[in-house]
C-alpha cells in the first residue's frame, strides 16, 4: 500500500478533527486565562504562563469553527 493511501484524509475528516479539538478547548483556555489573571501577586512564572495561554487562545480563536456543530 502506498504512503499517500495510508495517511490520506478527506477534507471533511480533517475539518471534523479540528472542530472536535478546538470547540471544547477554546472555552477551557479562556477560563484558565481568567483564573490566572485573577490571582493577586502572582509570581513571574504564573504571569508568563498566562501570556502563553493567551497565545494559545489567539491561535485557537483564529481557527474558523461553526458554533452550530
Amino acid at each position: 500500500m502506498a504512503f499517500n493511501q495510508l495517511f490520506a484524509m478527506d477534507p471533511f475528516s480533517i475539518t471534523a478533527g479540528v472542530v472536535g479539538i478546538v470547540a471544547p478547548t477554546l472555552p477551557c483556555v479562556r477560563l484558565l486565562i481568567k483564573d490566572l489573571q485573577n490571582i493577586a501577586d502572582a509570581p513571574d512564572a504564573v504571569k508568563a504562563l498566562t501570556k502563553d495561554f493567551q497565545s494559545v487562545d489567539l491561535a485557537l480563536a483564529s481557527v474558523p469553527v461553526s458554533e452550530s456543530c
